[in-house]
């Protein structure tokens, strides 16, 4: 809840109507078909409507930061009131996708593709002021509209040239068009519009040793336009830019009816990598930017044992470097705004980018429909920003939970699955994220930063049913 206070700061109260409300409805149409053993269609239509607002306290906030004049009442002008705000959203989102499968004896041949449009509505609205204004009930002080339509078409080809080597090839082309037309709460103009053009191959080849060993190495290229919310919060005159990525993989598998690991190696290479600043904005959303080179490299391990038929362990664990070449941070200097200051780093850790991370799942299944699971999360070390200081971290963290699970059979649904998951039994104290601000203020640096911790012991208790 947040807190109310008067126009002189004193406390007042919780405001208790600090509440989140979002409501999405999913409509699907499935079509498939088999034309011959080796030709088949699947094809699919969606549509999802999606509306909802959240609902704020603001303290003691000026009537022009929401696009309205001063109230004169008597003899006195009044610039600022506390207000209830709310924003909202309202969206569309529809489209359809399709592939054909052709699949004669040594070659399968996937041709497929999809078109869909992403239409959203965002506004504001002052629900309650305590100096009330004359016609300003039910006013947008904001409004925009985001419009995202994207056209895709791919083809896949995978050809077995034995019993032991399969080459496979993909190549999907993209076509996005973006465009952003409105203004937004702090009643900056938004409107803007970008179009992209994007080619997406991958290569790659499976070598089978024998029945429990094999190989396989893959190429990759892809590119990925930015989110709607790196554009509305990028700072003036910086372009943002679509990430690039050119991934090289090489990989091992061992498989027995009882032990499976998988070994893979990897070196991705970005140009244009969106990374995190370490800023937020107003509503607590991570700020991004680009940066012109980085890779991460690394290796990452997955095994699945059948210790008998009652127990079962999975875990994987992935080491990984990754860094910033040729780094530049701007720091703000509030005796010489909007000039800032710069700090150059012929190499640096990339933000919220662990170096280890590991996960473990132990199975316990004592009794028929009866599982019993206890799971450990381990997270190294990260960053907060790109400046690899450790006075700007988050400290590792190890986190275990449990998880029981009752599976019941009936005649009237599929099947009703009871689960019981317990959260951080241990009452591990961590966070998971943070934000930062730095700045200089008569040549010395301050900070401000927030940590976001997360909860003690809890429970969840819930239950599924199958159709």
């Amino acid at each position: 809840a947040g807190e109310m206070q008067d126009s002189e700061g004193n406390f007042l109260g919780y405001y208790n109507n600090q509440t989140d409300n979002y409501w999405q409805n999913y409509y699907q149409l499935h079509y498939a078909r088999e034309f011959s053993k080796n030709l088949n269609l699947t094809a699919s239509a969606f549509y999802t409507r999606g509306y909802g607002y959240y609902e704020n306290y603001k303290n003691d906030k000026s009537f022009s930061s929401f696009g309205m004049s001063d109230t004169i009442i008597g003899d006195d002008t009044i610039s600022r009131s506390n207000m209830i705000t709310q924003k909202w959203l309202d969206n569309h989102f529809y489209g359809f996708n399709f592939s054909m499968i052709y699949n004669p004896s040594k070659l399968k041949l996937t041709v497929g593709g999809g078109w869909n449009r992403y239409d959203g509505d965002h506004y504001g609205k002052v629900v309650w002021a305590q100096v009330a204004r004359l016609g300003d009930h039910d006013r947008n002080w904001y409004s925009n509209n985001g419009l995202k339509t994207e056209t895709n078409i791919f083809v896949k080809a995978e050809y077995s040239f034995n019993a032991n080597i399969t080459a496979f090839a993909d190549l999907q082309y993209r076509h996005i068009d973006y465009s952003i037309v409105g203004t937004h709460d702090d009643l900056r103009d938004l409107t803007q519009e970008h179009i992209f053009d994007f080619i997406n191959p991958k290569i790659g080849l499976a070598y089978k040793l024998n029945n429990r060993n094999s190989l396989f190495l893959s190429a990759a290229i892809s590119n990925r336009e930015p989110n709607r919310t790196t554009y509305r919060d990028a700072d003036p005159g910086i372009e943002i830019k679509p990430e690039k990525l050119t991934d090289i993989e090489l990989g091992y598998n061992f498989k027995t009816p009882k032990l499976a690991i998988t070994a893979n190696v990897f070196h991705m290479k970005y140009k244009d990598q969106l990374v995190l600043t370490g800023k937020i904005n107003d509503v607590g959303d991570a700020i991004m930017q680009n940066v012109a080179n980085s890779h991460r490299t690394g290796i990452e391990l997955i095994g699945g044992w059948m210790i008998t038929d009652y127990l079962k362990w999975d875990a994987n664990v992935t080491y990984s470097i990754n860094k910033i070449k040729d780094f530049t941070a701007y720091v703000d200097d509030w005796n010489t705004w909007p000039e800032q200051k710069l700090e150059n780093y012929e190499e640096t850790d990339i933000s919220f980018s662990p170096g280890l991370i590991a996960n473990s799942n132990i199975s316990l299944m004592p009794f028929r429909n009866f599982s019993i699971s206890f799971l450990s999360t381990y997270v190294g070390k990260q960053y907060i920003d790109n400046t690899s200081n450790d006075d700007r971290s988050i400290d590792a963290y190890f986190v275990n939970n449990m998880r029981f699970n009752y599976s019941l059979n009936t005649n009237f649904v599929k099947q009703i699955d009871f689960v019981l998951t317990l959260n951080n039994i241990f009452g591990e104290k961590y966070e998971t994220n943070a934000w930062v601000y730095r700045y200089y203020y008569d040549d010395v640096e301050y900070e401000m930063n927030g940590y976001f911790p997360q909860a003690g012991f809890n429970f969840m208790l819930g239950m599924n049913i199958s159709f």
